[in-house]
C-alpha cells in the first residue's frame, strides 16, 4: 500500500512541480448563464458577464490522496470600472504547500467580454524554502449568436519565471472553445488546450439543468485527463455540487463545491 501511494505521489509530483496544479474541469465559460465559479479561473473573459456579486468554494482531493488536497475560493461582481474577481487557492501538504491569489478585471464591450487577471503564487517546500512567481492571464468570450458563444484564454503569455533557483519558466497555455446553448437548461461545449511541453488536448462535455433544481455535468479529456461528472442541487440562490474526475493512470479526484448567488428581488 505504501509503495503504491509513493508511486502515485511521484507521478503526481511530476505534474504539480512548481505549482502547476490542474484547473477544475468545467465548460461554463462558454455559457451566458454562469453556474460554476470555477469557470472564471479557466477564462477571465467570462467575468464580464457577471451581473451581481457572487461567490464559490471548491475542495478537491487529487488522485484520492489526502496529501494532495486543493481548495479554491472565488468571488466576483460589478464595480465602477467594470467587473472584478478575486481568487484564493491553497493546495498540497504542509511540507510542500502551494498558495496563490489572483485579481481579475473585465469589461463587456457589446457582445465581447475582455478580461485580464494578475496572479501571485508561493511554493513552500520543507528543506528548500519558499519560491515565488507572478503570472498573468488574458481571456475573452464572444456571443456569436443568441445560442453560440466562443472564448479563448492565454495563460502567462509573457516569459515569466520563478524567482528562486534556476528560474524555471511558467508554462504557457492557450485554450480556445465553443459552447452551444440548445435551451436555458442544456449546454454543449468543447475546447482545445495547448500547453507548452505537453500534447494538445481536447475537452468536451455538457451541462443539463433538470426541473430547475438538479444540475448534472459530464465531460471528457483526450490524453490523461480522463472523464468527469458531477451532480448539483440549486435552491434559494445556493448550489451544492459533488463530483469526480478519473485521471489516467493516477485515479479518481473527487470534489465538493458551493456556489452562492443572491436571488433577484421580484418587483
Amino acid at each position: 500500500m505504501l509503495k503504491t501511494t509513493g508511486l502515485l505521489l511521484a507521478l503526481a509530483g511530476s505534474q504539480l512541480l512548481y505549482g502547476q496544479w490542474p484547473e477544475p474541469p468545467t465548460l461554463d465559460q462558454y455559457s451566458p448563464q454562469l453556474t460554476d465559479m470555477a469557470a472564471l479561473r479557466n477564462n477571465t473573459g467570462a467575468l464580464a458577464g457577471v451581473t451581481q456579486w457572487q461567490a464559490g468554494l471548491q475542495a478537491r482531493q487529487l488522485y484520492g490522496l489526502p496529501e494532495l488536497q486543493q481548495y479554491a475560493l472565488v468571488a466576483a461582481g460589478p464595480v465602477a470600472t467594470g467587473k472584478m474577481g478575486i481568487t484564493v487557492t491553497a493546495a498540497g501538504p504542509a511540507e510542500a504547500r502551494h498558495t496563490g491569489i489572483g485579481l481579475g478585471l473585465a469589461r463587456l464591450l457589446g457582445r465581447v467580454g475582455l478580461g485580464i487577471q494578475f496572479r501571485y503564487q508561493e511554493w513552500r517546500v520543507a528543506g528548500y524554502g519558499t519560491n515565488r512567481a507572478a503570472g498573468m492571464d488574458l481571456g475573452a468570450v464572444c456571443q456569436l449568436t443568441d445560442r453560440l458563444q466562443a472564448g479563448w484564454q492565454w495563460r502567462d503569455p509573457l516569459p515569466l519565471r520563478w524567482w528562486k533557483g534556476e528560474g524555471e519558466q511558467l508554462a504557457t497555455r492557450f485554450t480556445a472553445g465553443l459552447g452551444y446553448t440548445f435551451s436555458p437548461a442544456f449546454l454543449l461545449a468543447a475546447e482545445m488546450i495547448r500547453e507548452a511541453g505537453r500534447p494538445t488536448q481536447v475537452h468536451a462535455g455538457f451541462r443539463y439543468l433538470l426541473a430547475g433544481s438538479l444540475l448534472a455535468t459530464m465531460g471528457l479529456y483526450t490524453g490523461s485527463g480522463g472523464i468527469y461528472g458531477s451532480l448539483g442541487w440549486q435552491w434559494a440562490g445556493i448550489c451544492v455540487t459533488a463530483g469526480g474526475q478519473y485521471h489516467i493512470p493516477l485515479g479518481l479526484s473527487p470534489w465538493l463545491g458551493l456556489h452562492w448567488q443572491p436571488q433577484k428581488k421580484q418587483l
